[in-house]
């Protein structure tokens, strides 16, 4: 019976409990990006993390500096102002303006209360490598669910898409090589997932911590997983990512490293083992974008801002009241006015000033997935300034709070 004890009680196994606790807001809010697309009724499943997320966190919560209280107090003040105009000028519910009310106050709160935990805690290597290890798994099961869809496998897959989009179009290219079978994971459709992976690969390659990160094999499998998505709105961000990594690491000497040559060449390989796929998926839509045909490329980028109205640039039409678009510049704008529009602005300044390729990124990711309003959206911020914050700990991070002095460990 003592020996028992003694192994349950062990130090091992004690630190691996502690850890696994630890580690338990970091992977809520991680899954609050991963089933964004899973609903349930008119909620979607990001909503149900959030609220478990502040519930595990809310105990932990310290001591919050002024200047945070100020600018999430303002940011709800902001919001109150609008609901109540666009309500007084009519055509605008405001029952649906106060739900959305408590909605970003909720946001906000998880928002700040998983902030502080990771930044006091110094884990945002733990945070990069959490992300790595999900889009690993969420990858490799993509794989293996494209590959079930391309030999009609008798093996079910369809219970996890069960509270998400099931139909053909989701996961089957629909130009005229329709046998493209496109890898989309548990995420609603392929440019959503692969959204999640470049996020990820963002994170590991051009963020402050990227000199810690030594994940080769793991970043191989969420590269392939890009690919494979054969979305026309994440392989080129995918390459940029990789190309401004090199270049933040090895500056214009990066065409002559052994690594860029290898990627290069591994490239150039998949394209031609590949090439009636990416040339169905990729090269010929490029064509279509280019001489007018395919108009989805304009209405992410310019097309967006056609559905702003002169009589609302002000104030806004009310948040939540703007048909949906996929930039989230133009959503600020329409639903919040100028003051969002401007909040937007600040923020996207704040991370290019902290680190200019993650900011130029997450104007691209910006303009990817429309939805300020989602978790997505919310997490993906975080993991922006999470991956900007000082690595070194000769500074003070945006919140005022100092990083620690040790040399960040290598995960």
């Amino acid at each position: 019976m003592a020996n028992s004890d003694a192994v349950i009680t062990s130090p091992f196994v004690n630190t691996i409990i502690n850890r696994f606790i630890r580690d338990v807001p970091i992977y809520i809010g991680i899954m609050v990006i991963v089933l964004n697309d899973w609903r349930f009724g008119s909620l979607s499943f990001s909503d149900f993390f959030i609220l478990a997320g502040i519930s595990v966190l809310f105990p932990s919560i310290t001591k919050v500096p002024v200047r945070w209280l100020i600018s999430c107090g303002s940011s709800i003040l902001l919001v109150l102002v609008n609901i109540l105009i666009a309500s007084s000028l009519g055509g605008y519910s405001l029952a649906s303006g106060l739900f959305y009310l408590l909605k970003i106050s909720m946001y906000i709160l998880f928002y700040v209360l998983l902030y502080f935990y990771v930044i006091k805690r110094h884990m945002i290597l733990e945070f990069i490598k959490a992300l790595i290890n999900v889009a690993v798994v969420v990858s490799l099961l993509g794989l293996l669910i494209a590959l079930l869809i391309a030999t009609d496998s008798s093996l079910s897959y369809n219970f996890l898409w069960t509270f998400t989009r099931q139909d053909i179009a989701s996961y089957i290219f629909s130009g005229g090589y329709s046998s493209v079978v496109r890898v989309r994971s548990i995420f609603g459709e392929p440019q959503h997932l692969g959204l999640f992976l470049n996020i990820t690969l963002a994170s590991a390659l051009l963020g402050n911590y990227s000199k810690n990160i030594r994940r080769n094999k793991s970043l191989a499998i969420i590269i392939s997983a890009a690919f494979m998505t054969f979305s026309f709105s994440t392989i080129p961000v995918t390459l940029i990512i990789l190309l401004l990594y090199f270049i933040k690491r090895y500056k214009l000497a990066f065409f002559f490293k052994k690594n860029f040559i290898m990627i290069l060449a591994i490239i150039i390989c998949l394209s031609v083992l590949m090439w009636q796929p990416i040339n169905e998926t990729i090269y010929q839509r490029a064509a279509l974008i280019i001489d007018g045909s395919d108009g989805s490329a304009y209405q992410r980028v310019i097309g967006s801002w056609s559905f702003i109205s002169q009589n609302n640039i002000l104030f806004g039409s009310g948040v939540g009241e703007s048909p949906y678009v996929w930039n989230n510049y133009a959503y600020l704008l329409m639903d919040l006015g100028v003051a969002g529009l401007l909040i937007g602005l600040a923020t996207t300044y704040a991370l290019l000033r902290r680190n200019v390729y993650v900011g130029l990124i997450f104007i691209i990711f910006c303009s990817q997935k429309g939805g300020y309003l989602s978790g997505f959206f919310l997490m993906m911020l975080m993991i922006m300034f999470f991956i900007t914050s000082t690595a070194n700990g000769s500074s003070k991070d945006f919140i005022g709070q100092h990083i620690s002095k040790t040399r960040p460990k290598v995960v």
